[in-house]
């Protein structure tokens, strides 16, 4: 299990599934957990933590960035 402070796991879930799917061939899911800002991570081989979090909080913070934008091109 991994806990990243900030992480909304019901709307950032699928954006550091994929992510890490993509980036770390050891890895062979990325399960939601139902404790706050956490995912499990299933593995193959050598836990990578401090890359699964650099790719988690890039993730997420790629995610928000874009989503300020949207909000601020379509106002409401």
């Amino acid at each position: 299990m991994i806990t990243l402070p900030g992480l909304d796991v019901r709307s950032d879930w699928r954006i550091v599934h994929d992510r890490l799917l993509d980036d770390f061939p050891d890895v062979d899911d990325v399960l939601a957990t139902t404790t706050p800002e956490t995912l499990l991570i299933v593995y193959r081989g050598r836990a990578e933590i401090d890359e699964w979090l650099d790719a988690l909080s890039d993730g997420v913070l790629h995610r928000r960035i874009s989503k300020s934008k949207t909000r601020k091109a379509f106002p409401a």
